[in-house]
Parts: structure tokens; C-alpha cells; sequence
């Protein structure tokens, strides 16, 4: 469920590679997320109306020592757009894991 709340990416550096206003995208860079940075590879597949579009994110944490691989499909259609996939977290250690979870909770936006 949605919360509405806005969530801020700063310092963005990225390369964005799109072939055309419906796709596909490409987005590779850093950004930092409450004040922990982050490296970033986004692609998204070509929208075609109530079609599921091909998702893939994958974000990595404290110099990868974390990463978030998300693999799946959206269907964009504004409020009732949705997702569907699965996500897969890897840390060094679970201290690395943990300090991640606590950095995004008390860290400001």
C-alpha cells in the first residue's frame, strides 16, 4: 500500500540510454537515499498498455557489501499500476545488512 510520502534520491550521477518516450530504459549511476550512497542499474523494458513491462533493478550498498537485485514486470496504468517479481538481498556479513537497515530508518530525507 501506497504511504503518498516523497522520497528523495540526491547527488544523482547517472547515464540514461532510452531508445524512444515508451522505452526501453536504461539508468546506471550512484545516487545517495538518507544519506547512505548507493550504485545503481535500472533497466525497463518497452511500455505497451496493460502489458506487464520487464523490471530489473539492482542496487548496491556500503561499497557492495550489500546488494538488492529486484527481477520482475510492472503494468503501468497510474493508481492501479502494479508490480510483480522477486527480490534477492545479499550482504558480506549480516552487520552489513543490519547497519543498511539502520541508516535508511534514522536518517532524514
Amino acid at each position: 500500500m501506497a504511504t503518498q510520502q516523497m522520497e528523495l534520491l540526491r547527488k544523482i550521477n547517472a547515464n540514461v540510454k532510452v531508445d524512444s518516450i515508451n522505452g526501453p530504459f536504461e539508468v546506471t549511476g550512484s545516487a545517495k537515499y538518507r544519506g547512505l550512497d548507493g550504485e545503481i542499474d535500472l533497466t525497463l523494458g518497452k511500455n505497451r498498455p496493460g502489458k506487464k513491462v520487464p523490471f530489473n533493478l539492482t542496487l548496491a550498498l556500503l561499497d557492495s557489501r550489500v546488494r538488492a537485485i529486484v527481477i520482475g514486470g510492472v503494468i503501468l496504468e497510474g493508481k492501479e499500476s502494479s508490480f510483480t517479481g522477486k527480490l534477492d538481498v545479499t550482504a558480506g556479513e549480516a552487520g552489513d545488512l543490519l547497519s543498511v537497515m539502520d541508516l535508511i530508518k534514522t536518517q532524514k530525507t
